[in-house]
């Protein structure tokens, strides 16, 4: 019993780790982002791709900022047509976004949306803290690796 015990473990650690190589993360515009403190705002970029070869369906997608920055909930521009969304944003500085279902082929998404960084940002910067995005997809039963963005600046100017 022990030995298939076992034996089902590393299945599916061998499976888990197969779907982290299968969503393909651009944040590039995340880079470039300068979010001025105490409530200022700037917009990041997202995309990310499907490259399992099958249909994600039920998909969702959580989100955590650094410490003193928040989410915008009404901010979401998506460039594709997969109905991203709020679904949790009940704490905005780690926000739940859902979107429909990601077919096996063209399925990319593209949206943005806006930031606030506030004067709790200046403190966890002035403390050593970096100021990464990051990014969690799920699909049903299936979690992906988390994605962490290029470090974005944050200015006082």
């Amino acid at each position: 019993m022990a030995s298939f015990k076992n034996f089902l473990a590393l299945w599916l650690a061998f499976f888990a780790v197969e779907a982290t190589g299968q969503i393909s993360w651009n944040t590039s515009g995340t880079g470039s982002v300068t979010s001025n403190v105490c409530l200022g705002s700037a917009f990041i970029d997202v995309e990310f791709n499907n490259l399992t070869g099958g249909a994600l369906p039920n998909d969702t997608l959580r989100i955590q900022l650094p410490q003193g920055v928040f989410f915008d909930a009404s901010s979401i521009n998506e460039i594709s047509a997969f109905n991203v969304r709020t679904h949790n944003v009940s704490n905005l500085n780690a926000p739940v976004l859902v979107l429909d279902d990601l077919p096996a082929v063209g399925g990319t998404v593209r949206f943005s949306f806006k930031i606030t960084s506030t004067c709790l940002a200046l403190a966890h910067q002035q403390s050593g803290g970096a100021f990464n995005i990051a990014y969690t997809l799920s699909s049903g039963t299936t979690v992906f690796a988390v994605h962490t963005s290029p470090a974005f600046n944050l200015s006082t100017a």
